[in-house]
């Protein structure tokens, strides 16, 4: 019986995908684990503490000695400089060893550098690949390496607002009209920005003012960038009784209130905002010492740059000194952002990606059912409100005269025991009280079947994947990626490849790599030609990227190049033409035969947002107008999929899920609170041992994951000083914790480069295949 099944294809992909990999090999991870390994437990209790005490040393030894190297050294400053001070800096003599917190610290970043593919400075990249007739992961060449090295945009921000605050530079600035204004009644509403010394980030306030012919002649003009002396001529022009003097100053009171903002703004598409400040600087007189910095900076950033990976990190700090003539206040700990573009030679087969499609297609079946989501109490509020009125978008969501847009509350509800021949994690009641779903049961029963036979592997096969099916389930998107990591020793084999599907979301294909397409131009024009494919599947809309600085930090992975034509700009600058530029004002929204709709008041055209980042909008702290914008896409859509537990993530132990080649979820188990009790209370060899006891019982392999969103770390519970650094990490989880296997140490990594073995994830645009 062929157990398998295939969906129906209705998408394509879009003949490419994003490479993400560590900075290290991982056969180095693997390497060190091995040396400083201890094999068993001898009866001789004094020749273990001999070898446990020489193998954790020796491990700490290498540690402490990888800031030696110039590229892991700078991969550290750049993560942070405070730490490699400590250190003492390359080829130190300062002995760290005892140091136990640090040298944690340095076991986490060797992780990290080794085994994590998630981009952050250099310790990881983001490349292109393309799809092909077969698979090839294996370069014979060392990978071809550039880096794009910058300032922090919260810098920039608080730069801007220092040049704008000097009433010597505003007089060659340009103004701008606040992207966020909008009229309500004979008010305007808007939102003001600051920033705090004491304080990380960008604050908001929602202001109002009276409105006046003054006001709005002023506002008008301002809609396209101005100087403040055009800005001033205009008001005297209309009105000449009104004194230059006194104009000067009311404009310079529109500047000082935010209702005018500075063209030089940062914006999150396009290209550097430091250049930008730079040109906007270029002809101001006041200005020269400042430009002689920032041309110095944007210099010494492109020289760093066309050096590689390994520059000594004087270089960062002579940069940090030039920005200290500007102003103390410098955080070195937050100043530079990095991103790095390792270019492997690879590809991926047809039948592989055709696999990873029917699994996205699989898991799309099997989904469990879905609560409300925001939108629809929104629809349900406007409805009762405003029937099927058009309504300016910002009048609606403003919570003081509209209906607002809370999306407060929470999904999450308290799970009890689930099986009573279950052990639950954490929990001694009853379970005879919990609600549980028929997919629950299902399931349930196949996790006991496979604890009675000792398995921790279960397969979906049809008959399963029927019983699990989900009829009611929302469509997915037009266009989305598929996020997988391409397990296998067999490099150029895709018959023997096996699969991690991690998940799939959407709308927009770009999600996880719109902010690396400025690495790459092939990357860049592959993902347009993408975005352009689900823009024609709806040639009646208008599809537009929200562009918005939400808080200072997270514009370093929230820019982007600019991937479409048009954006809706909201509290930041953009750099497309103007007349594709879309102001928040302008859209009007409705609900129509059940469905959200935006429109454009002054072409009449639907308006579409989309974002090309992996942002997390639904963030409270985000304004109502961007976390709107950005959920609107999901609108009566699947956004993501991938293996879900549900109420079953409370099990002891969740068994590794697969069908075909595809694996949908690496085994778990979790370790209960009395066993994390026990092993931290313990120190040195004894402590060793008690894990070893724990894994014996628990049966864990012998490498593990603890991993919290994309943030993971992996210990060998062989090693002394990992089961040591394990031990101290418990201590933040007094409770219980889930760990997981880590699959590459049963199948093997095939992305290889002159022998070396490197980690891997790969993100794989699809778009609805048109009809």
């Amino acid at each position: 019986m062929n157990n398998s099944v295939r969906m129906p294809m209705q998408y394509h992909d879009c003949g490419f995908f994003a490479l993400r990999s560590p900075m290290l090999p991982r056969n180095q991870l693997t390497a060190a684990f091995h040396k400083f390994s201890v094999e068993k437990t001898e009866a001789d209790s004094e020749k273990n503490e001999k070898e446990y005490i020489e193998n954790k040393e020796g491990f700490t030894r290498f540690l402490c000695n990888l800031i030696n190297d110039p590229v892991i050294n700078e991969a550290l400053w750049v993560a942070s400089p405070g730490l490699v001070k400590r250190l003492g800096g390359k080829n130190s003599s300062r002995d760290m060893s005892k140091d136990e917190e640090m040298v944690a610290t340095l076991y986490k970043y060797f992780i990290r550098m080794t085994s994590r593919c998630t981009p952050f400075g250099l310790f990881a990249s983001c490349t292109y690949g393309h799809n092909s007739k077969v698979t090839q992961f294996e370069s014979v060449e060392t990978p071809k390496v550039n880096r794009v090295t910058r300032l922090d945009t919260e810098y920039i921000y608080r730069l801007v607002s220092t040049i704008n605050g000097d009433q010597n530079m505003r007089g060659f600035l340009k103004y701008r009209t606040n992207t966020s204004l909008y009229q309500v009644g004979t008010r305007l509403h808007y939102i003001e920005t600051w920033t705090r010394p004491d304080r990380p980030g960008i604050f908001y306030k929602l202001s109002a003012i009276d409105t006046n012919e003054y006001l709005l002649e002023v506002l008008k003009k301002a809609e396209i960038p101005e100087t403040l002396d055009t800005l001033t001529e205009s008001l005297c022009k209309n009105d000449p009784e009104i004194d230059k003097q006194e104009a000067l100053r009311y404009v310079n009171d529109l500047i000082e209130n935010q209702l005018l903002v500075p063209e030089i703004t940062p914006s999150v598409t396009g290209h550097s905002p430091l250049r930008k400040i730079i040109h906007g600087l270029r002809e101001a007189p006041p200005a020269q010492d400042l430009l002689n910095v920032l041309d110095s900076v944007d210099m010494s950033l492109a020289a760093i740059d066309s050096d590689g990976l390994g520059v000594d990190t004087n270089r960062y700090e002579s940069i940090i000194s030039a920005l200290r003539e500007l102003s103390p206040e410098v955080d070195e700990q937050r100043l530079f952002q990095v991103d790095v573009n390792a270019q492997f030679d690879v590809s991926l087969g047809k039948e592989l990606v055709s696999d990873i499609l029917s699994g996205v297609e699989l898991l799309h079946m099997i989904s469990p059912p879905r609560s409300e989501d925001r939108l629809d109490a929104f629809k349900r509020e406007f409805c009762d409100r405003y029937e099927d009125l058009e309504v300016p978008l910002c009048e609606a969501l403003d919570d003081d005269v509209g209906i607002g847009f809370d999306g407060s509350g929470s999904n999450a509800s308290s799970l009890e025991p689930l099986l009573t021949n279950i052990r639950i994690f954490g929990s001694t009641g009853d379970s005879s009280s919990l609600g549980l779903s028929a997919r629950d049961f299902i399931l349930a029963e196949k996790v006991q079947e496979l604890v009675r036979n000792e398995s921790i592997e279960l397969e979906l096969d049809a008959k399963l994947i029927a019983l699990l099916e989900n009829k009611y389930r929302r469509p997915l998107p037009d266009a989305w990626g598929a996020f997988a990591t391409i397990l296998g020793t067999n490099h150029s084999d895709s018959n023997k490849s096996k699969v991690l599907l991690n998940s799939a979301s959407g709308p927009g294909a770009a999600n996880l790599i719109g902010r690396f397409c400025h690495l790459n131009t092939e990357l860049e024009a592959a993902v347009k030609r993408c975005l352009k494919l689900e823009e024609e599947l709806d040639p009646g809309a208008v599809y537009a990227e929200v562009a918005h600085m939400p808080e200072g930090r997270m514009g370093n992975v929230l820019r982007r190049p600019v991937l479409r034509d048009h954006e809706i700009v909201y509290l930041c600058e953009s750099p497309i033409p103007e007349e594709n530029r879309i102001s928040v004002q302008d859209l009007l929204v409705s609900v129509r035969e059940g469905q959200i709709v935006i429109k454009s008041r002054r072409t009449g055209k639907r308006i579409v947002p989309r974002l090309a980042s992996a942002h997390n909008f639904l963030n409270h702290q985000n304004l109502n107008i961007y976390r709107f914008l950005c959920l609107l896409q999901q609108q009566g859509l699947q956004r993501a999929v991938f293996w879900d537990w549900g109420a079953l993530d409370i099990l002891d132990f969740l068994p590794r899920v697969t069908h075909r080649r595809l694996i949908l979820s690496p085994a778990s188990w979790k370790i209960h609170s009395e066993d994390i009790k026990s092993l931290i209370k313990l120190n040195g060899l004894p402590q060793f041992d008690a894990v070893q006891k724990v894994r014996e019982r628990l049966a864990l392999p012998q490498t593990i994951l603890i991993a919290e969103g994309d943030n993971s770390v992996e210990f060998d519970l062989s090693c002394p000083l990992s089961v040591d650094i394990f031990c101290r990490h418990l201590r933040n989880y007094k409770m219980g914790i889930r760990i997981r296997e880590v699959l590459s140490s049963h199948f093997g990594e095939p992305l290889k480069s002159k022998g070396e073995t490197y980690a891997n994830e790969v993100i794989i645009p699809f778009v609805r295949s048109a009809n």
